[in-house]
């Protein structure tokens, strides 16, 4: 998956980051040791955010599709529209 924030910090990241401004720096270039709670978290994203369900299972597939459907009532109740769109 491409880096869409070109090394920049995530808004998941920023009360670490008021806590200690240098951690993000330091966590650059480290290994991945996330969870496999949130790698299934990474993939049901990506999944909302391209339409792409290849690779998830039963249960992640219902996660994205409720995900989904959210999104669009949030979308129809403020009038916002998708960043691609």
């Amino acid at each position: 998956m491409p880096d869409e924030r070109k090394g920049l910090p995530s808004a998941s990241e920023t009360e670490r980051l008021e806590l200690c401004p240098a951690s993000f720096l330091r966590s650059k270039n480290q290994p991945d040791t996330s969870s496999e709670i949130a790698q299934t978290g990474t993939r049901i994203h990506e999944a909302v955010e391209t339409g792409n369900r290849d690779g998830l299972t039963p249960s992640e597939e219902r996660l994205a599709d409720e995900c989904t459907q959210l999104a669009l009532i949030v979308m129809q109740e403020t009038g916002f529209s998708h960043a691609n769109d």
